[in-house]
């Protein structure tokens, strides 16, 4: 019974016919909705599903068979009033195009909207100086020989556009050239690729690298830089590359503590090849010194020396550099000397020699500070490193001098005195010349007397590291104690009151020089074998001459992290 049922409902089946049920459409005129469409979700898009590349082929053929213009015969075009705009609800997108209208063999190649706001300015400068001397008439930029006005030209411009040429490349383009910030015009231009090509994206412009969310990745990628970015895929793997720059401002806070004084707290890190150059020099040769170079300058007046190693009375002599394009000679009037380098004698001209010169005589406590001891002085401004500088002095017995001492010019131009060369700005001085050693290179400016000496706090490392790779980590295993800057009981404070030049208890506390300077105790403390390592030493930095120390010096080992706090004059309101 059961399997007759069964043949009479598949008998039925194959006779009654389907029955279709649609319910009714009210539109009330308004066109449906259409859902957007995005080319990379698409079959065949970047994001959608594979299709194989012979079938993109043949439906790229079809549609450029179907806008081909017919070779013979003439084309029938549909009026207009009846024409379908094609980018009507499953049309081709395009603008102002009707439908058998064509633009070329392969149809409608653009798709563009640009809006261009152009203004050109002419602007006109004129120079005149009414008050002209005898000396501005003969230069061109003086102005007092004013011609025909500047005519500058300032075209200001904003352009904004943005559409797809070829349906591969597209374009977004947003610049105003008034704007205030680079950062906020925009210029992005970007190539699509087929779906069954590697090269599956190409940006230029302003572009922003998106990398997948990652443990690893602690801080945040910068947007907005300026570059190129490419994409492409192989197979499941999908690759990124990024070459950009980003331009900006760091904003970096600034504390000031406003009261009695304004106080500034400071942080700076200087190199040991950043030694002040061209302000300490030796008076004496400082190789007859004993220990030397293992020599604390600051503590020489405590050391006794024999007589001809002490200064009664001293005269520094400084030979400027004339420019040869120069109509003055500021050593004119000065004395004429000859400068001779330390030798067999104090002074032995047939070692190293210059001159006869014109040379200037310095003033003590006004061009320089010289030392109780009286066995080097530093220079209140820097030596030009084209100057000559020389000395001359009488021991403190007043039995014996180096050099003639000359104090005023001598109106004997055949009359030629003697000095001791302490700097030869020659290229040609080398480590091995009689005056090299006469420098002195273990001093380090911090700053001005606007400084609190007390906030000043040092620290030396190599490579971030500020004990030495063979310490114990126990006290005295600083490099600032190693190197004799540190506290007695503290290895990691700076000695301010004995390693801070000048010092508050120097004569006049050190005038002329008006800047503060870190004094290692040795005169070459980064090439102390007796502290230092092999691989810590930078011996190469006392052997390069001055000229070459930026060029060809070598390369930094030590680096001193400096804070201070600047202050600046007392509140008088």
């Amino acid at each position: 019974m059961r399997l007759h049922a069964q043949i009479v409902l598949l008998a039925a089946t194959l006779v009654v016919p389907q029955v279709y049920a649609q319910a009714p459409v009210y539109t009330f005129g308004v066109p449906p909705l259409v859902a957007p469409h995005n080319p990379a979700l698409a079959p065949g898009g970047r994001l959608g599903a594979r299709v194989p590349a012979a079938l993109l082929a043949q439906t790229w053929a079809a549609g450029l068979l179907a806008h081909r213009l017919p070779l013979f015969g003439t084309q029938g075009i549909a009026p207009v009033s009846s024409a379908k705009p094609v980018n009507a609800p499953g049309g081709r997108p395009s603008v102002g195009v009707t439908e058998g209208e064509h633009r070329g063999v392969f149809g409608q190649y653009a798709d563009l909207g640009m809006q261009l706001n152009l203004r050109f300015e002419l602007k006109a400068d004129q120079f005149r100086n009414l008050r002209c001397s005898s000396q501005e008439r003969q230069l061109a930029i003086s102005g007092c020989s004013a011609g025909f006005p500047t005519i500058s030209p300032n075209p200001q411009y904003a352009i904004r556009t943005a559409g797809v040429v070829g349906q591969r490349l597209h374009i977004d383009v947003d610049f105003d050239s008034q704007r205030e910030f680079d950062a906020n015009n925009n210029l992005h231009v970007w190539y699509e690729g087929l779906p069954d090509e590697i090269l599956r994206r190409v940006e230029a412009g302003n572009v922003t690298f998106s990398a997948p969310p990652s443990r690893f990745i602690t801080a945040a990628i910068p947007a907005n830089n300026f570059g190129v970015q490419a994409i492409a895929q192989l197979g499941p793997l999908e690759f990124r590359g990024i070459l950009a720059q980003q331009k900006g401002n760091v904003v970096q806070d600034r504390f000031y503590t406003v009261g009695a004084v304004t106080s500034q707290p400071l942080d700076r890190q200087a190199r040991d090849l950043d030694y002040e150059t061209g302000r300490f020099f030796f008076v004496i040769d400082p190789a007859a010194l004993p220990g030397y170079p293992a020599i604390d300058i600051l503590q020489l007046d405590q050391i006794s020396r024999p007589d001809s190693l002490t200064v009664g009375a001293l005269r520094v002599f400084r030979r400027r550099a004339v420019a040869p394009t120069s109509s003055g000679n500021q050593n004119a009037g000065g004395v004429r000397a000859v400068a001779c380098g330390p030798g067999r004698k104090a002074i032995d001209c047939a070692i190293q020699r210059e001159g006869p010169f014109d040379w200037e005589t310095l003033q003590e406590g006004k061009d320089y500070y010289v030392d109780p001891s009286g066995t080097w002085f530093a220079l209140a401004n820097r030596l030009d490193q084209s100057d000559y500088l020389a000395v001359s002095y009488i021991s403190a017995s007043r039995l014996d001098s180096v050099g003639t001492l000359p104090v005023d010019a001598n109106p004997d131009t055949a009359a030629v005195d003697t000095l001791r060369l302490v700097y030869d700005p020659k290229p040609g001085v080398t480590a091995l010349s009689p005056t090299f050693r006469f420098e002195i290179r273990n001093a380090y400016r911090v700053g001005g007397r606007e400084i609190d000496r007390t906030s000043l706090t040092v620290a030396l490392s190599v490579n971030q590291r500020e004990r030495g790779a063979g310490g114990t980590g126990g006290a005295g295993d600083t490099y600032l104690a190693r190197l004799g800057l540190a506290l007695a009981n503290d290895p990691t404070t700076f000695d301010q009151y004995n390693r801070l030049f000048p010092r508050a208890r120097d004569p006049n506390q050190g005038d002329p020089v008006r800047d503060q300077f870190i004094v290692f105790p040795h005169l070459t403390p980064f090439a102390d074998s007796t502290k230092l390592s092999d691989v810590e030493r930078n011996d190469s930095l006392y052997r390069t001459p001055r000229n070459y120390l930026a060029t060809q010096g070598p390369p930094s080992v030590f680096a001193l992290r400096i804070h201070l706090d600047a202050n600046a004059s007392a509140d008088r309101s």
